[in-house]
């Protein structure tokens, strides 16, 4: 079992046999401005392929590769200065990685080798300082759950992004939770 919490700075991973911890891996220090309740990981989303759990960081531009039989943890800076990161997903044909402050979306696209922003918002979006609280690959779209961004929103790998209105508050929890509705 692999632990990353999003109010930490280190990734324990636990041998279930044992019942016990099995290794425990520091992300980085915490600066003297954040506090202690202050994420490093974001709490976005994550996702895992051949072995290794991709996640973000919250305040920086750099996506963490951790590798559990390799007992290791590469770090990847991004090209892009956007202040931090949300999360990151792997869809069908790529990747999406989204800003903490969204003002583009970011795909990286597996067939073209190239990295793609998407900047078509709704025109009465606003995105807030932290947009969104989760991240989700519903039906190949990716669904973006505001936290302060003013909606929801959802993406497909062309670029499209649409609005998506909730109709309750009921909807927003099956959302939240995982379950499209």
């Amino acid at each position: 079992l692999v632990l990353i919490p999003c109010e930490g700075k280190d990734i324990i991973v636990i041998d279930m046999n044992k019942e016990d911890i099995d290794l425990k891996f520091e992300i980085e220090e915490r600066s003297e401005k954040q506090s202690e309740d202050v994420p490093v990981i974001a709490w976005g989303n994550a996702y895992e392929k051949d072995g290794k759990i991709y996640f973000t960081h919250y305040y920086k531009d750099l996506i963490y590769e951790f590798s559990l039989c390799e007992k290791k943890i590469v770090e990847y800076k991004c090209d892009f200065s956007v202040g931090g990161l949300a999360g990151v997903l792997e869809s069908e044909n790529g990747v999406w990685i989204i800003p903490k402050k969204m003002d583009k979306i970011i795909y990286w696209n597996r067939e073209k080798k190239e990295i793609e922003y998407f900047v078509d918002f709704p025109k009465d979006y606003e995105a807030g300082d932290v947009s969104t609280y989760k991240i989700e690959i519903i039906d190949n779209e990716l669904w973006l759950l505001p936290r302060d961004a003013n909606m929801m929103l959802v993406v497909n790998e062309k670029g499209h992004i649409r609005k998506h209105i909730v109709n309750s508050p009921i909807e927003c929890i099956a959302y939240d939770s995982g379950f499209a509705v």
